[in-house]
């Protein structure tokens, strides 16, 4: 009976053992699952970073901005003054002219992206807008004298 009793206990710490060991290997896979899932979700983050950072970087190194459309297969760019650009830009075949503020060689939301028939509209009315600013002036002129 003590004899029995001896192997029960044997056999119950052999079996704690082994259960033990289940639970450590358990752990490790669970921990091992879980980094997994952290450079899952690394990765995650941090594709769409890299992409945005590579798409903006300048096409030809140059003290101007990065250019704000990689996408395009001729582009032209022209300092206007006080970090305002205007670019030429072909996409496949489409013309566009964008002017856009730039803050340390990025490119802003502010800013006017033009078809090219937007453009020849906008050149087509030039002599008017103009006229209109200069009696914008005017006006402001004759206002401040009152």
């Amino acid at each position: 009976m003590a004899e029995e009793r001896k192997e029960r206990e044997f056999e119950i710490e052999r079996l704690e053992e082994e259960l033990f060991t289940e639970e450590d290997a358990l752990r490790y896979h669970i921990k091992i699952g879980k980094w997994v899932g952290v450079v899952l979700i690394a990765m995650v983050f941090s594709v769409p970073a890299l992409v945005v950072l590579c798409s903006s970087l300048p096409v030809s190194p140059s003290s101007k901005p990065y250019l704000n459309d990689t996408a395009c297969v001729y582009i032209k760019q022209f300092d206007l003054s006080e970090g305002l650009f205007a670019t030429v830009c072909n996409i496949n075949g489409d013309i566009f002219l964008d002017i856009r503020q730039f803050l340390n060689t990025t490119a802003t939301i502010k800013g006017v992206h033009l078809s090219l028939l937007q453009w020849s509209k906008l050149i087509r009315y030039s002599g008017t807008i103009s006229r209109s600013i200069t009696e914008a002036r005017t006006f402001w002129k004759d206002l401040k004298t009152l």
